[in-house]
C-alpha cells in the first residue's frame, strides 16, 4: 500500500468510525489480530474488532458530540501518526473513567501512531491526556493517606 493509502485509512479510522459511529467500517479497518498498546486498554492484549466496536460505543455513551479533529499528518513505511484534537462534552448517559456524566465541555490532544499492514490497521499506540480530561470534568483525585 502507498504512504497516501495508509493516510487515508488512518482518516478513516478516526474521522469515520470514532466520528459518525459507522462501527461496520471497523472490520474492514481493523486487521483481526490488531493490537492496541497504552491507553485504557491492557497494554499489549489483543483487541478483536468486536471488542473495540464496544470500547467506540461506551466512549460515545458519555459523550455523545465527541469530535475527532486530525491537526497534523506524517506518514512513513507502515506508520502513520494522527496528531489530533477532541473536542465533546460529558452529556451522555455513562460515566467516563468513574465520573457520572458532569455536562462539562472537554478538549484534549491526543497522538496516534497507527501501524497499517495490507490495508488494515494491525496496531495502535495512542497517548492521550486522560489526567487533563478528568480534571475538565471536574473529577478530583484522591491520593492515598499515609503508608
Amino acid at each position: 500500500m502507498s504512504i497516501e493509502e495508509n493516510k487515508a485509512i488512518a482518516r478513516s479510522y478516526f474521522l469515520e468510525v470514532w466520528n459518525e459511529m459507522n462501527l461496520d467500517l471497523i472490520d474492514e479497518l481493523l486487521d483481526p489480530g490488531y493490537v492496541r498498546l497504552g491507553g485504557r486498554q491492557i497494554y499489549g492484549a489483543p483487541i478483536t474488532p468486536d471488542v473495540q466496536k464496544g470500547v467506540i460505543t461506551r466512549f460515545k455513551e458519555a459523550f455523545p458530540d465527541a469530535t475527532f479533529t486530525i491537526v497534523e499528518q506524517i506518514a512513513e513505511g507502515d506508520r502513520v501518526v494522527n496528531r489530533m484534537r477532541a473536542t465533546g462534552s460529558h452529556t451522555g448517559t455513562r460515566e467516563f473513567m468513574g465520573v457520572p456524566p458532569t455536562g462539562n465541555n472537554f478538549e484534549c490532544d491526543i497522538i496516534a501512531i497507527l501501524i497499517i499492514k495490507d490495508g488494515k490497521i494491525a496496531g495502535s499506540l495512542v497517548s492521550d491526556d486522560d489526567l487533563g480530561l478528568l480534571q475538565q470534568l471536574g473529577a478530583t483525585i484522591q491520593l492515598p493517606q499515609g503508608r
